[in-house]
């Protein structure tokens, strides 16, 4: 423990506030160290004599003065105590509306999807007019493009007719 932590603990070990550990961290401290023994009496010296003080206590008006004043002076700054019906009413009516319009967005965004998926799937047939070899190059592992063209033969075509 150095100085400065020593006399950060000052107070929390006067009234008893610091675990057993910071405790006998700081009386090993102060067994050690001269200065910071000599700065604790002169602490507990200060503690003392400001403890035989007694507490003042302001004069009731003076109190209600500086609480009417402060109120006068931070009037309608920070929140605005109106409770009025008017605004109970301006708040409920607008949650309400909020709550209508979110709902009805989201029924309409439901029943898109359900009409979405209650349509038909389109029936295209697969267009073969032509193909094109595709080959697998065996060093890179990627598809590679022959450059060989085939189109339907008459027999395809007419196998496709009798089906």
């Amino acid at each position: 423990m150095d100085h400065r932590e020593a006399m950060e603990l000052f107070s929390a070990y006067q009234d008893g506030d610091v675990t057993a550990e910071e405790r006998a961290s700081l009386e090993a401290h102060l067994a050690q160290c001269a200065a910071c023994a000599q700065e604790w009496q002169r602490f507990r010296e200060m503690v003392s004599s400001l403890s035989g003080l007694l507490p003042i206590t302001p004069p009731v008006d003076t109190v209600v003065q500086v609480k009417q004043k402060i109120r006068r002076r931070s009037a309608g700054r920070f929140f605005n105590t109106d409770n009025s019906l008017s605004t109970r009413f301006g708040v409920v009516s607008f949650t309400l509306i909020l709550a209508f319009m979110l709902g009805y967005l989201l029924l309409q965004a439901v029943s898109e999807i359900s009409v979405f998926e209650a349509s038909a799937p389109l029936d295209i047939p697969p267009v073969r007019d032509s193909a094109t070899d595709i080959d697998v190059d065996t060093d890179s592992g990627r598809l590679v493009d022959t450059g060989r063209h085939h189109t339907d033969t008459e027999g395809d075509a007419a196998q496709r007719q009798v089906k």
